[in-house]
């Protein structure tokens, strides 16, 4: 249960008295709910407060994160019983990528439900339940909370909102599908042993870590090596650090160490350094970094690729981490679509200053979509696109503002896109991203 050595927003047993529930009558869906009310409070503190500009206008403390959460989750259970798990027979939350034919399109309409959602193809269940979701649940939620709960008065217009709602959506989404499946798709099961178990692990560390009555020296060792263990990532990336700080001609190889060091220790919140893998390197290359070195015009891959050699070589001798071998094979494969994607980022912002595009009108276009687009396909400076997210897509896509740029179908851009005519037009490309990186942007 990796969820349990995650920040705990809201406790096992807090979410239950809230609930208004005996344990012996929770279900999944209810398990479901407590994982999403932990999982979106930390994408709010982490992802969106602490990375999304003129986020201040929304800005939350933690107990207020917490309760925006809960709400929408509570709003959002609510719907899931009311329809997707009653009147409505798509069971859109366990058939994601499903299309929805055109007898159930009317039946949609009878039930004076309508998904808006620009689209040119067959829509599936992910979007109907994206646009549901977004429009009776989140929206609704936010506006109630801030109007009353927090005495700023917002309309479903307000352009923070929005953004706010955008961002709260795709983390729903993603969550119903990289982990609420096993859940839903069975939401009325009793889910008394999941919540005990929770329940007993977390009562049985609390005492672990924080009991400390009747402890002779014996006990004081074993905390003192639980302290080491559980701080000794940060303590490793420290005497990094100390290693690049002491020589003037290693700032770069300083700085990438800072944002590793932020990344496993913030991000991950990794307790032990025995608890990195490919995967959480893959993230870092691909996600991470691009966007912090982005404006680097110096930023050299060899010496990045050399850096992590050393780091890794380190890490082997002298903690017994063996992961050379597979970033060996990582530089090889799957390095050089890294190395292409962020250069093309790179080209793009040179010829487009970001300043260019705040002056333009397409900055306030009443279409401009913002998103995560897949290349689908491509013709004569024209592309097909698919949101990752949404599944929806966008053709023909005018793409003259990226010529010369060696694209690839499997690319993801993110992308600001306006309605232009009878297609679509790039307003202004924020970041490409090769095929690979797609798990990390859910």
């Amino acid at each position: 249960m990796a969820e349990q050595f995650k920040r705990t927003y809201i406790s096992a047993a807090e979410f239950i008295d809230s609930w208004e529930k005996e344990v012996y009558q929770l279900t999944n869906l209810d398990y479901f709910s407590f994982l999403l009310i932990n999982d979106l409070a930390l994408a709010i503190e982490q992802d969106f407060f602490s990375r999304i500009k003129n986020a201040d206008v929304l800005q939350l403390g933690g107990d207020e994160i917490i309760t925006l959460a809960f709400s929408i989750t509570d709003s959002l259970q609510d719907f899931l019983e009311k329809n997707c798990f009653g009147t409505c027979s798509l069971r859109c939350p366990c058939k994601l990528d499903a299309e929805i034919n055109i007898d159930e399109s009317v039946y949609l309409d009878d039930l004076n439900r309508t998904c808006k959602i620009y689209t040119d193809s067959t829509q599936t269940r992910e979007q109907c339940l994206s646009s549901d979701i977004l429009n009776y649940v989140i929206l609704d939620s936010m506006l109630d909370f801030y109007n009353y709960e927090m005495g700023i008065i917002l309309s479903e217009g307000d352009r923070y909102l929005l953004d706010f709602a955008e961002f709260i959506l795709n983390k729903v989404i993603a969550f119903i599908r990289n982990k609420g499946q096993r859940f839903l798709c069975a939401h009325n099961e009793n889910a008394t042993d999941l919540f005990n178990e929770y329940l007993q692990s977390s009562e049985s560390l609390w005492q672990d870590r924080y009991n400390f009555e009747d402890h002779d020296d014996e006990d004081e060792d074993e905390q003192e090596s639980w302290k080491a263990a559980y701080s000794d990532v940060e303590m490793i990336l420290d005497e990094l650090l100390a290693q690049y700080q002491s020589s003037n001609t290693a700032f770069p190889s300083y700085r990438i160490v800072e944002y590793f060091k932020e990344y496993l220790c913030e991000y991950l919140e990794l307790s032990s350094i025995d608890e990195l893998n490919m995967e959480d390197l893959r993230e870092f290359f691909t996600v991470v970094l691009p966007h912090e070195m982005l404006l680097d015009e110096h930023f050299n891959f060899d010496a990045l690729i050399d850096l992590f050699t050393n780091i890794l070589t380190y890490l082997e001798f002298n903690h017994g981490l063996y992961l050379n071998i597979p970033y060996d094979k990582f530089i090889e494969n799957e390095m050089p679509e890294i190395i292409r994607t962020f250069k093309i980022t790179q080209s793009y912002n040179s010829r487009y200053p970001f300043l260019d595009h705040l002056l333009s009108p397409d900055n306030t276009d009443e279409t401009l979509i913002e998103g995560f687009f897949e290349v689908e396909g491509k013709g004569n400076q024209h592309y097909r696109l698919k949101d990752i997210h949404l599944k929806t897509r966008y053709q023909p896509v005018d793409f003259s503002s990226l010529a010369g740029f060696k694209l690839k179908s499997g690319d993801i851009l993110h992308l600001k896109i306006i309605k232009k005519n009878d297609g679509w037009k790039i307003s202004r490309l924020e970041m490409v991203y090769p095929a690979l990186a797609r798990y990390f942007l859910y």
